[in-house]
């Protein structure tokens, strides 16, 4: 049911709201006009055919009870992630399917089509969690305790962000970072002055972005990645600062195999 659509039951906003929230097992059914209402996600995670007879350029569909097959891992929660995923592809079809079409009526002395203008396919983008994404969230997708410090950043960027706006200068940048007092966009100076006192702070003295960059980098080249994926990821251009914030790594992996190989238990 769609409400606010021909044929649905009159229903104010938080009515409907409150139905589309009542996810069967957590809240209970909303009556409206004499009928009990539950979540929308019963009948499909996305519900993204609906959109089909809609004008539209750009469609945005996020979908986090699904995953991308490519990304996917035998895990508890696959099948049912994997069914999701069918569902959504199978509305999207709908959705592409649908177009181009004729929609509304268009005057005109200059027409050659009936009086009909001709609405193109709208670009779909899907959002769907990766591997670790649904690692993190497992089966009980609302269950907060899964993600605490996900849950502890949103509410601290939220804070930022209402903060930020109040700030001078703020309506006319872009950058997310504000420097303190007005002073314009939070840059790499001053992501150091930060972070140095903030480790003061904590009892951390001398703490410098450099020493978060080479313990990334050792952590990422340990756990098995590639050179090549942590120069993307740093923005590097150059292997030559690779060969510096990685020398740790590159130390750890020789004592590794010298121990390995027993060089010296072969005179």
């Amino acid at each position: 049911m769609v409400f606010g659509r021909s044929g649905a039951p009159p229903a104010d906003v938080p009515s409907a709201a409150a139905a589309s929230c009542a996810v069967p097992g957590y809240v209970r059914p909303v009556r409206i006009g004499g009928v009990e209402y539950v979540d929308g996600g019963v009948h499909s995670p996305t519900n993204a055919d609906l959109l089909a007879d809609l004008d539209l350029d750009l469609v945005v569909v996020s979908s986090p009870t699904s995953i991308d097959p490519g990304a996917s891992r035998l895990g508890v929660d696959l099948l049912v992630r994997l069914r999701f995923h069918r569902f959504l592809r199978s509305e999207l079809w709908a959705l592409r399917r649908a177009g181009p079409r004729s929609h509304g009526p268009r005057s005109g002395p200059d027409r050659s089509d009936g009086g009909r203008a001709a609405v193109a396919v709208p670009r779909v983008v899907t959002v769907e969690p990766d591997q670790p994404t649904a690692r993190a969230m497992g089966l009980g997708m609302l269950n907060t305790r899964n993600t605490p410090e996900i849950e502890e950043l949103a509410l601290a960027l939220d804070r930022y962000i209402r903060i930020r706006a109040q700030q001078r200068g703020a309506a006319a940048t872009s950058a997310l970072w504000l420097a303190e007092k007005g002073r314009g966009v939070l840059r790499s100076n001053g992501v150091a002055q930060m972070l140095e006192r903030r480790g003061n702070a904590a009892g951390i003295p001398g703490l410098h972005p450099d020493q978060i960059r080479h313990t990334s980098v050792h952590h990422w080249l340990d756990a098995g990645g590639s050179e090549g994926d942590a120069m993307r990821l740093f923005g590097w251009k150059f292997r030559q600062m690779l060969s510096r914030y990685a020398a740790s790594t590159a130390d750890a992996r020789a004592r590794q195999s010298h121990r390995r190989l027993g060089l010296g238990d072969k005179l």
